[in-house]
């Protein structure tokens, strides 16, 4: 027997032996492992084209006008956010999130000042959230998962006390089937919940900075804005 299948029969062998508890502890860590990878990749993706904020909202915002704002960074209104721009004198141009968020914020502000700070609130607030969505989820998840192996432990010794009454300590094996079986759980719980909650945390981490810096950028925008009327 090959090497790989020798630690497939193993695996296999100690799934088995942590009981039905294992099935949803698998699919707990493969959704929450999922949902870490898609997360991660979506908080790196924003960095993508992002500029310091006062830069980036004077290059977006050049003159306060609404129809042509985007066009000094080489954006027509109405471009797909995404697409690769332009060079403007030798720098690399304004994309991704702020410039989507410059363009929601030119095509529905009022030109009053209270109402277009407000709008800006809410725009930082939208950015913000769908940065953390999913993260709490995560952390959900990481929270679940020792408690999935302590349900494991109580079902193993139950079944372990079952054997003790039913054949005594004459038979040793059935006895620790049932003490394999809390044990095993109770590890598996953890295995899956430590990985899970430092990821969690670290993503939280990431979308907080991440919030930070949309709510820095809207105020740059405020006050480009402000300074062009």
């Amino acid at each position: 027997m090959s090497a790989l299948a020798e630690q497939a029969a193993r695996l296999a062998d100690y799934f088995a032996s942590g009981g039905l508890v294992m099935w949803p502890l698998a699919a707990l860590s493969v959704w929450a492992w999922t949902l870490v990878l898609l997360k991660a990749g979506q908080l790196a993706a924003l960095r993508r084209g992002e500029r310091p904020s006062e830069e980036a909202a004077r290059l977006l915002l050049p003159d306060g006008d609404a129809e042509n704002a985007l066009r000094p960074c080489g954006m027509e209104v109405g471009t797909e956010v995404g697409t690769e721009v332009g060079m403007k004198n030798g720098e690399r141009e304004v994309g991704g999130w702020q410039a989507e968020l410059v363009r929601e914020f030119v095509r529905r502000r009022t030109g009053d000042p209270g109402l277009d700070e407000r709008l800006l609130h809410r725009l930082a607030h939208r950015y913000g959230d769908e940065a953390e969505r999913g993260v709490g989820t995560i952390l959900v998840f990481a929270a679940t998962a020792p408690l999935l192996g302590l349900l494991g432990t109580v079902s193993g010794m139950i079944g372990a006390f079952d054997a003790l009454a039913a054949y005594g300590a004459a038979s040793p094996r059935i006895l620790s089937g049932g003490i394999s079986e809390a044990l095993v759980s109770t590890q598996t719980g953890l295995l899956v919940a430590i990985p899970a909650l430092f990821a969690g945390r670290f993503l939280r981490r990431r979308a907080q900075t991440f919030q930070a810096r949309v709510g820095r950028f809207c105020a740059a925008l405020a006050r480009t804005g402000q300074e062009a009327a």
